[in-house]
């Protein structure tokens, strides 16, 4: 049977209007189409050599063969179709196009996020399926189960893991696809098309991100930044904090307790992108034990951002005998305003909060 005799008949049947053209099914959606230049390419190969596959309909739809379909009106050939014989179609397309073409591992995962919404969806009726047979086989009954509904959640992280494994990678890859296609469907473009790997199109999309959440930052007028974090916090949550950007060049001070101080150094440089140039020890409120000795001092790193001046002389020793208090007054003495204090208040700081 030739594809526009099949279509009239598939088309009568299911009263609609007979057409000599033909849509995709969204299965078959799952994989690109080919370029103008490929088509053309296939087009000749079927002038000389004839359709080598059916195109295979399913639902009145093509569910393989778009690109045969196109070629063959392209060639001004007759297309040859045949109907679709099977139980799981979304799994034949798979198998069908990952048989023919060779795609990288980074192709196979952007690709698989065309599969999600129609395995969510089988998700979803699979679900409903088995909810009617249930309160089927308990109609009458007096006791009736109190069914939970569908969990989106569950739902997409079946789907996630059985596109993961139709497509031979790894569930984060295909969840890494995904989001890649939420912000920057584009870049999910030039990875399926062989252009970009994923872990690439990823780090531009983490740049991206990073850059307009910086550029949404507000710049405060301040030349001196003095910072005492949450000690208690662990160390992944302090790295990710945030402190108030300016456009002067300006002092650092943060305060690290004793058993800190490995962190802190770690710390300071993941936050301003320079190791601390030195340190002063500052008396601390309560003596405490760091690995069985006694302290009872605390540490405040400093580095210079950019290159701002001292007043005064600045600072002749980095041993101060008073507490953060009064090093705070002396830094007041060292530099000149505005000054910016996080985490805590100091007379002639302005305290930001976290």
């Amino acid at each position: 049977m030739s594809l526009t005799d099949h279509a009239q008949e598939v088309k009568h049947q299911a009263g609609e209007s007979t057409s000599d053209k033909w849509e995709g099914h969204p299965i078959a959606a799952i994989f690109p189409l080919m370029s103008d230049s490929e088509l053309a390419e296939l087009a000749k190969d079927i002038n000389e050599h004839g359709q080598r596959e059916d195109i295979v309909v399913y639902q009145g739809k093509i569910l393989d063969g778009r690109n045969r379909y196109r070629a063959c009106l392209l060639a001004d050939v007759e297309p040859r179709v045949t109907s679709y014989i099977g139980t799981d179609p979304i799994r034949d397309v798979l198998s069908w196009n990952l048989h023919r073409r060779h795609l990288n591992v980074s192709q196979r995962a952007a690709i698989a996020t065309a599969a999600l919404p129609l395995l969510e969806k089988q998700a979803r009726e699979r679900k409903a399926e088995a909810a009617r047979k249930l309160n089927a086989a308990l109609k009458g009954n007096p006791i009736r189960a109190n069914l939970p509904g569908p969990d989106k959640g569950q739902e997409e992280h079946r789907a996630r893991t059985d596109a993961a494994t139709m497509f031979s990678v790894s569930p984060r890859s295909v969840q890494t696809a995904k989001k890649i296609q939420q912000e920057a469907p584009e870049l999910l473009e030039e990875v399926k098309s062989g252009n970009m790997t994923l872990n690439a199109a990823d780090q531009q999309v983490k740049q991206a991100k990073r850059k307009r959440k910086e550029d949404a930052r507000p710049v405060h007028d301040f030349r001196v930044l003095a910072i005492r974090p949450d000690w208690n916090l662990e160390y992944k949550t302090l790295r990710r904090l945030e402190f108030p950007d300016t456009e002067e060049c300006f002092h650092t001070f943060v305060v690290v307790p004793n058993e800190r101080m490995n962190d802190g150094l770690y710390l300071f440089r993941d936050w301003f992108g320079v190791p601390p140039s030195c340190m002063f020890t500052v008396r601390r409120e309560a003596v405490v034990k760091v690995d069985g000795v006694s302290t009872d001092t605390d540490i405040v790193f400093y580095a210079p951002i950019g290159a701002p001046e001292w007043v005064n002389g600045g600072p002749q020793s980095t041993r101060e005998t008073g507490d953060l208090s009064e090093f705070w007054q002396k830094v007041e003495s060292w530099t000149d305003g505005p000054r910016v204090s996080v985490g805590f208040e100091a007379e002639g700081f302005k305290c930001l909060p976290l």
